[in-house]
């Protein structure tokens, strides 16, 4: 695709930079991924298997805990504050860009590369 995540100045991104960009959207998928990992100790392998797909999602979300709800609601607040961000700014930098002082670019394709 080309494109290419640096600093605002134009240098490499380092790994400082590169948790501070992706460390919102990991604590939240974590969070909720240990919300719906908890309800799998109270449910007897046969009745889980005996679910389809969609059953299984119910049951998870119906037996865990809480405060999983409020997480959900973070990562939705998150994820659409991050498209609306992106496109109220001319360089399209979303909420991560910002607190990592981040920028993606578009990379020129060089000679001899591929398109």
């Amino acid at each position: 695709m080309r494109v290419e995540i640096c600093n605002l100045d134009g240098s490499s991104v380092g790994y400082r930079t590169a948790l501070l960009r992706y460390l919102p959207e990991f604590v939240l998928g974590l969070l909720a991924s240990i919300a719906l990992a908890m309800p799998l100790f109270e449910v007897t392998d046969p009745n889980f298997q005996s679910l389809g797909f969609n059953e299984r999602s119910q049951l998870l979300r119906q037996l865990a805990p809480a405060w999983y709800e409020t997480v959900e609601v973070f990562e939705t607040v998150w994820v659409w504050s991050e498209f609306i961000v992106m496109l109220t700014n001319r360089k399209r930098r979303a909420l991560h860009d910002f607190i990592a002082g981040t920028v993606v670019v578009i990379r020129e394709r060089r000679e001899g590369q591929d398109p």
